[in-house]
This record gives structure tokens, C-alpha cells and sequence, in this order.
């Protein structure tokens, strides 16, 4: 069944979530842990996006997004 379509706006907050399918590994190092929070730091200047939060474990991770320009879509073509 296919998820509902996301309804954007300005000025939204948006719980933003990823899960490892089957429980595999998404941060293996602490490379990894260090160049995801630059990564998302680089992705919010650029797409003009404000992180309030974020939690990252083994095998997912959570974000708390505000997006100003109704553009949460343009973060990730997966999202």
C-alpha cells in the first residue's frame, strides 16, 4: 500500500525518520557518526532548512525539520 501523499506548507515542521531494512548497520564507525551531523549541516544551508533535532542510533536515525519554503521534498528526492 502506498503512503499517503505529504502535505507541505510554509513554515512546517516535519518528523523526518530512516530505519535500516532488516537491521542492518547504517553508522558502522565513528567516521560515520562525525560526517553525518556535517552532512546535515550542509543540506539545511543549502535547501534553506533549519535542523531543531536529531538522534542517530545504530540502524536509524530521527530528524526534526523546519522548512520555512515548503521544500522538504528537495532535501531528499527519497524522502
Amino acid at each position: 500500500m502506498a503512503r499517503p501523499l505529504r502535505i507541505e506548507y510554509p513554515e512546517a515542521w516535519h518528523h523526518v525518520m530512516n530505519r535500516a531494512r532488516k537491521g542492518e548497520i547504517l553508522f558502522s564507525d565513528k567516521e560515520d557518526y562525525y560526517l553525518f551531523p556535517k552532512l546535515l549541516k550542509e543540506i539545511t544551508q543549502v535547501w534553506n532548512a533549519r535542523l531543531a533535532a536529531f538522534c542517530m542510533m545504530t540502524n536509524y536515525y530521527h530528524l526534526l525539520i523546519h522548512t520555512p519554503g515548503a521544500n522538504l521534498s528537495l532535501l531528499n528526492p527519497t524522502i
